[in-house]
């Protein structure tokens, strides 16, 4: 996972990120990993949407919050 997560890093400095940008999605991710415990290979839409709801719930995020942590995982799958 560590190996992955660091090439699209390594891919999004290419587009010129922002070094705080870039520590985001990173820090986004990796929390994202970290709770769901799978391989990345096997995270489907379904453990996403699921850590979502559940980040939601825990944190009592704002909606544009969780629209924004989805753009970065739409990001890291796509």
């Amino acid at each position: 996972n560590d190996k992955l997560l660091n090439l699209f890093i390594a891919f999004k400095q290419v587009g010129n990120r922002k070094k705080s940008t870039l520590e985001n999605y990173k820090r986004t991710i990796q929390n994202m990993l970290n709770r769901i415990k799978k391989p990345i290979s096997e995270i489907k839409a379904e453990d996403i949407g699921f850590y979502l709801a559940e980040y939601k719930s825990l944190r009592n995020t704002k909606s544009s919050s969780i629209a924004a942590i989805r753009r970065v995982l739409s990001s890291f799958f796509t």
